[in-house]
Formats: structure tokens, C-alpha cells, sequence
């Protein structure tokens, strides 16, 4: 991969914790920005399963491929100081310089639908990325 960039979705989901509005939980993504070869090869992959699977989503610009480095819940009030983290881990990786290695598929269902992906070796140089701390 040649070039990437990353995200921070900061409202992917909000969800009370049955406490004060004060202590609502957010749903973040930080994720890397496939360059186009890459994209391209997920919306053909993307394509295929839905020939199987026609009621599954279809990946553009509303469901962007992407791969996700970091899932989790962080309080609401903290969101700009996680956002402020986040852009100083990317101010020192040049994720540019990241050579990623698709090696499969996986398929998770839930209920009548699913989750599928595209698995990426896990690089030495991509697990310290994903474990980068301000």
C-alpha cells in the first residue's frame, strides 16, 4: 500500500450508560485509509458477496472500505482530547511507508445478517502502529 490516511469517526454510535448524560458512551473507529488498488479490490470482493447475499450492504461512499485499527467505547466529554490523541499519533507515522498483505476473508453472522472482511497480516511495523500512545 502506498498511501494512507486516518480517521477518527467520533459518532459512530452513542449508547447511555443508565447514568447522567455526562457519562454516555461514544462508539470510535480509527482506521487507515486504503489506497485505491486496495479499495477496489474490497468493492470486488464486496460485489461478489452480494451475489450470494443481495440484501447484504454495499460498500461506497456511505460504507467506505477501510481497515480498522482500534474499536472502543470512550465517554462522550472526552471525545476532543481522544481526537487530539489520535492526530498526534498520526503526525508521527508516516503511514505512507505501511506495506499491508491481504491473506483471506472471514465471515461473522449475526442473526439474518453478517459481518465480512478482508484479513491483513499483522505486520510488525502495523501492530506498532496500532499500539502507538501519545
Amino acid at each position: 500500500m502506498k498511501r494512507f490516511v486516518l480517521f477518527l469517526l467520533c459518532a459512530l454510535a452513542a449508547c447511555s450508560t443508565g447514568r447522567d448524560a455526562e457519562s454516555d458512551l461514544v462508539a470510535i473507529d480509527v482506521l487507515l485509509d486504503p489506497e485505491p488498488s486496495m479499495a477496489a479490490f474490497a468493492v470486488a470482493a464486496n460485489e461478489r458477496i452480494r451475489g450470494n447475499f443481495p440484501a447484504g450492504f454495499t460498500l461506497g461512499a456511505r460504507n467506505a472500505p477501510h481497515i480498522t485499527v482500534l474499536q472502543r467505547f470512550v465517554r462522550a466529554d472526552d471525545l476532543v482530547e481522544v481526537a487530539a490523541a489520535v492526530e498526534e499519533v498520526i503526525q508521527r507515522w508516516d503511514t505512507a511507508g505501511l506495506q499491508l498483505t491481504a491473506t483471506g476473508f472471514y465471515f461473522h453472522p449475526h442473526e439474518a445478517l453478517g459481518l465480512a472482511g478482508i484479513t491483513v497480516a499483522p505486520t510488525p511495523a502495523l501492530l506498532e502502529f496500532q499500539a502507538s500512545r501519545t
